[in-house]
């Protein structure tokens, strides 16, 4: 019997206890479950769980929904030991959650991920409630994120009908504000800073039928961030950094006289950053995302999303 198959007994206030409509798995079945799944992979590999005790070394962080039809390891095919994962309602990412943020803290700073995958799936019931009036609890305040969302791109949604195809694209939008607030971090951006291999994804899951979809999505530097999101050390750094390199393309150098200093320094301050798509300045400036040949390709359902996705992603959705 697989975890999908585990269900909880409910027990209804002033109502009579109803069976699940599901088989019900006993917790003494999950101590077998267990016990079987060991001995599966030590038939294998006697040294399996020995060796994976010795180390963690994942380079990989999934930020997922807690839904329990998309387990992360299990849809992309990784054994234990290949994925850290943080996974809450609705894979919201906030930068007042300590929890995710703990979590992200240790995976960037301490196992050093070169990948962050903020992973939706579609059909997801936190988005759906986001989506209309009724309360539901302590949960609302956790879907006042997801309504922000919805209210910050109303009118790209409301083009749609109402029903799945509003849904889903909310669904993605989602994913785009998650992506851009882990990119927001100090965490990720101290990362950057120091040089770290270390990129940030947004992806799609559908529980009809097994398969993921990218957005299109992935942020790789501060270049690819509005300059309001990079706190001051790291956006000098990028300023800094951009002037350094075009000196060393027009040859100014330590041993470069004063007055040939001071011509090439008034070519440097000529350059047009506007029409040059490959200085992170015209990326601080324009913070519509990557270039689009350094984007994914994605399905055409998908086609007319992508080309807000990375902008609303980088620019507050």
């Amino acid at each position: 019997v697989s975890a999908m198959e585990v269900v909880t007994e409910e027990f209804p206030v002033n109502k009579p206890t109803t069976k699940p409509t599901k088989t019900y798995v006993s917790i003494d079945q999950l101590f077998d479950n267990n016990k079987q799944w060991a001995e599966k992979h030590t038939s294998r590999n006697p040294e399996f769980f020995r060796e994976l005790a010795a180390q963690q070394k994942p380079h990989i962080l999934w930020i997922g929904c807690s839904d329990a039809r998309v387990p992360s390891n299990q849809i992309i095919k990784l054994k234990p030991g290949q994925v850290f994962t943080h996974r809450n309602i609705a894979n919201v990412v906030t930068h007042t959650d300590l929890n995710c943020l703990s979590v992200l803290s240790y995976a960037v700073e301490v196992l050093q991920v070169k990948h962050i995958i903020v992973c939706g799936h579609y059909g997801c019931g936190g988005v759906m409630a986001a989506e209309g009036n009724k309360q539901f609890g302590l949960i609302d305040n956790w879907l006042r994120h997801i309504k922000d969302v919805y209210n910050n791109n109303r009118a790209a949604i409301e083009e749609r009908p109402q029903g799945k195809e509003r849904t889903d694209l909310l669904v993605e939008l989602n994913v785009a504000r998650s992506v851009a607030n882990v990119c927001y971090t100090t965490i990720v951006q101290n990362a950057w800073a120091k040089g770290q291999e270390l990129d940030v994804q947004g992806w799609t899951y559908s529980i009809e039928d097994g398969l993921i979809r990218s957005l299109g999505i992935k942020i790789s530097g501060t270049h690819q961030l509005d300059d309001i999101f990079v706190f001051e050390n790291i956006l000098n750094q990028t300023v800094l950094e951009s002037h350094s390199l075009r000196s060393s393309t027009l040859g100014i150098s330590s041993s470069s006289t004063q007055e040939e200093r001071t011509s090439l320094i008034e070519k440097l301050n000529q350059i047009n950053h506007e029409t040059d798509e490959t200085s992170p300045l015209y990326h601080l400036k324009h913070s519509a995302g990557a270039p689009r040949a350094r984007r994914e390709s994605l399905s055409e359902s998908h086609t007319r999303t992508a080309k807000n996705l990375n902008k609303r992603a980088t620019t507050g959705c």
